[in-house]
């Protein structure tokens, strides 16, 4: 999309969504003022509706006033035998009427009514003769008396000549005394009935109703106001006049006023849109078009780098940025290259160049007739010196070992004709890249004799001599792989052999050694993922009393099936776990579940059974390991005296590992020296150390059997037995070997002659076996 079209795609968007909101907002204003004006005119017409009421109503009270008080009306019930009492009171009424009629009022009327109703007098403002009263009114007086109303108002709305409402009140006298009667004394009655034309009243209760679109009801209560048009005007005591509009009558405004915001709103949204398209296509868009088409002149070479505007405005800046950015760049590029393709510490290359370099020959037809390899050198032991010297120490060995092969390499190069890359992997590990065209000579071999030259004893460079050495592994084209990944990684693969191996040499790969490395990293991976509970489960060996000739103990051996890899033996996995930093969650849990089984082992064999579990060498050094053990002893309740930890012979002590050895020894564990002979322990180290038992290794025995030296396990086990150390001898095939051993004094014995590992069940089988064997 250009940046035209882009432009109007942010554009348009923006102005209608402004615009819009704007007009929305507007409009939600207009209609609250339109819905308020429309409030405020509904309560002006109300108001005017009981004004008009209330001058009607004023009519008749003075009319109804002005009559009680007159002559006539006195006249007109005192003195019943005045035939012209009817004319007197006419005229009186007339009179009165002339006087007190508002000018608008185009009708009324006045009556007297019997207490049975019985029209006794008629009189209204007309000119005809033979008016009579409303059948209405007559209606309404009976209603009223026959509720027990004294007075009374009524609003009729009726379709007559002259009005098309009456206003029509009635009271009732008693004929004595012209005063409003007791209710229970009605006999002597007669009622008033005044009427009024309510055509103002009709005419704007009627405009109302039509323009609010709703219908106006008199009520002796108010109506709640469940709309905003919602009203009552009080128009006498217990009377009001109610209306509740739904607001149906502003439809059409508020469409009005729709209609012409939205005519506003488009006209603003076209011709803001346009004008901000010309000033932006003039202003903007022009000058970066023609900065674009420089750019495009610069990657198609034509021109070196863009022109240089002099102009002060934005674009002239920016073309002036981008002149002296793109000779940065230009002066940068092969700094960056160089600085992306080398090692920042050695100056070597990196692995990407390394990588590059090996693609480029591998695409190439020169490896018909030139041998190619790969030469992996990881640093053995080069973490102890960063630990230990610290790292500038470290990255000082790393610039050293840099020199120093580079200049083997080129003296290789030079001598054999070949062409070498040395490369800084990572870390530690460097690589070599040899192209040879001598293929009868394993060039390979010579380079990584000469770098095993320089640790031959030790690494010595400036800073002294340090204890490290390198282990190399070797891969070749095209029989150990096709690809920058294959070779680099099945060299690693043989680099990882010559560690195995002993370190400070070289191996080649091979299927063999890669089925080695696959099953070591299966395992290793395995170990990382697997739930122990599910694969992992204890056996028992049996350790057997020399005195007695009965079971005193079992050494806890961990065994483990894996659902994808079988059977593996601990002397496979172990070091694997130990390598990688796993062993303490095996530790543990081979701990845990030992002390979970603990009560019910020793339920089934004897309470007085020991039980052996063996602690990783490098294990020793945590801290945190004799809490833990501590914590589940208190957890499951088991005695420290019959629990007893073995050590290998190999570890070695420092102050860490004592400190942990003791803080068992205090709480009451029992310490043995596992394996035994197999090490290089001195006799200071087994004296030293708080360990209760010394285990002789089995192929330390059968080396004495061997070679006929049995005599020299005597002095080795009475120092034990100085040192209240028992011996355990391990490894124990035959009768031959128990009879050789308790003439030297031995304690313990176990081996295969007196039972294998097992599991709980088995063991209790054996157990039974063995009792009764020994008891015969």
């Amino acid at each position: 999309m250009n940046l035209n079209k882009r432009v109007i795609t942010l554009i348009i968007p923006v102005i209608i969504a402004i615009y819009g909101i704007g007009t929305y907002l507007i409009y939600k204003g207009q209609v609250q003022d339109l819905v308020h004006s429309e409030q405020q005119q509904l309560e002006r017409n109300m108001s005017e509706l009981a004004i008009v009421y209330a001058n009607r109503i004023r009519f008749i009270d003075s009319y109804l006033y002005a009559l009680s008080q007159s002559n006539s009306i006195h006249n007109y019930f005192e003195d019943r035998s005045d035939q012209y009492r009817e004319v007197a009171l006419a005229e009186s009424l007339e009179d009165a009427l002339d006087q007190l009629k508002p000018t608008d009022a185009q009708f009324a009327s006045f009556a007297l009514l019997s207490s049975k109703l019985e029209v006794q007098l008629y009189y209204e403002n007309s000119l005809d003769p033979f008016a009579e009263i409303s059948l209405n009114q007559t209606d309404f007086v009976r209603s009223q008396i026959q509720s027990g109303h004294i007075q009374a108002t009524q609003y009729i709305e009726t379709k007559a000549n002259t009005y098309n409402a009456l206003l029509v009140k009635y009271k009732l006298l008693d004929t004595r005394t012209l005063t409003i009667p007791l209710k229970h004394h009605l006999k002597n009655t007669i009622a008033i009935v005044v009427s009024i034309d309510a055509n103002i009243f009709y005419r704007q209760k009627t405009y109302i109703e039509q323009y609010f679109n709703a219908k106006i009801t008199l009520s002796t209560n108010p109506i709640e106001k469940r709309t905003p048009f919602s009203m009552s005007s009080k128009l006498a005591p217990q009377l009001y006049a109610s209306i509740s509009a739904n607001g149906d009558f502003l439809v059409d405004k508020k469409n009005q006023l729709l209609f012409s915001l939205a005519s506003t709103f488009l006209a603003m949204t076209l011709g803001s849109t346009i004008l901000l398209i010309v000033l932006i296509q003039r202003f903007l868009i022009s000058p970066i078009t023609r900065l674009d088409r420089e750019l495009e002149k610069i990657d198609s070479t034509e021109n070196s780098n863009i022109t240089y505007l002099s102009t002060n405005d934005e674009i002239g800046r920016l073309s002036r940025k981008f002149h002296h950015l793109y000779k940065e760049i230009s002066d940068n590029y092969l700094i960056t290259k160089k600085v992306s393709e080398e090692d920042q510490l050695t100056k070597l290359p990196n692995r990407y160049k390394f990588n590059q370099r090996i693609n480029h020959l591998l695409s190439s037809h020169r490896l018909d007739s030139h041998e190619l390899a790969i030469i992996y050198i990881d640093l053995d032991n080069f973490k102890y010196i960063n630990d230990k010297f610290g790292h500038s120490t470290g990255d000082a060995m790393l610039c050293a070992f840099s020199d120093q092969l580079s200049l083997l390499i080129t003296e290789h190069d030079r001598t054999h004709g070949s062409s070498s890359l040395f490369s800084r992997l990572s870390g530690d590990e460097f690589a070599i890249v040899l192209l040879n065209d001598q293929i009868h000579h394993d060039h390979a071999q010579i380079i990584s004799m000469h770098v095993l030259s320089l640790f031959k004893d030790g690494f010595t460079f400036e800073q002294g001599t340090f204890p490290v050495s390198s282990s190399i592994g070797i891969a070749k084209y095209p029989q150990d792989g096709h690809s920058v990944d294959d070779l680099t990684s099945h060299a690693d693969a043989a680099m990882y052999q010559s560690k195995q191996n002993g370190k400070n040499q070289y191996s080649y790969y091979s299927k063999e050694l890669d089925k080695k490395v696959q099953r070591h990293r299966s395992i290793e991976k395995e170990l990382r993922n697997t739930h122990f509970s599910n694969e992992f489960f204890l056996v028992f060996m049996p350790i057997i009393s020399a005195k007695s000739h009965s079971l005193v103990g079992v050494e806890v051996l961990l065994r483990w099936i894996s659902p994808e890899l079988g059977f593996i033996g601990p002397d496979e996995f172990i070091p694997i776990a130990e390598q990688n930093g796993l062993y303490d969650k095996v530790d543990r849990w081979v701990i845990e579940q030992t002390f979970i089984q603990y009560a019910e082992l020793t339920a089934l064999i004897g309470s007085n059974i020991q039980v052996s579990l063996n602690l990783s060498s490098a294990q020793l050094g945590s801290n945190e390991l004799s809490d833990f053990i501590i914590e589940l002893t208190d957890k499951y309740k088991i005695p420290p005296e019959k629990i007893e930890f073995e050590i290998t012979e190999t570890f070695e002590g420092n102050h860490t590992q004592d400190a942990l050895l003791t803080t068992l020894n205090q709480h009451g564990f029992q310490l043995a020296l596992d394996d035994f002979g197999s090490g290089f322990t001195s006799i200071t180290q087994l004296v030293q150390h708080p360990v209760h038992k010394i285990k002789f290794d089995r192929w330390f025995l059968k080396t004495l059997v061997d070679s006929n030296k049995q005599q020299v396990i005597k002095p080795l086990i009475e120092l034990c037995h100085a040192q209240d150390m028992a011996v355990t001898a391990e490894g124990i095939e035959d009768e031959s070997m128990v009879a050789w051993l308790n003439e030297y004094g031995c304690d313990y014995y176990q081996g295969y002659h007196f039972g294998k590992p097992m599991n709980q069940s088995e063991l209790v089988n054996w157990h039974k076996e063995f009792q009764s064997e020994y008891e015969k």
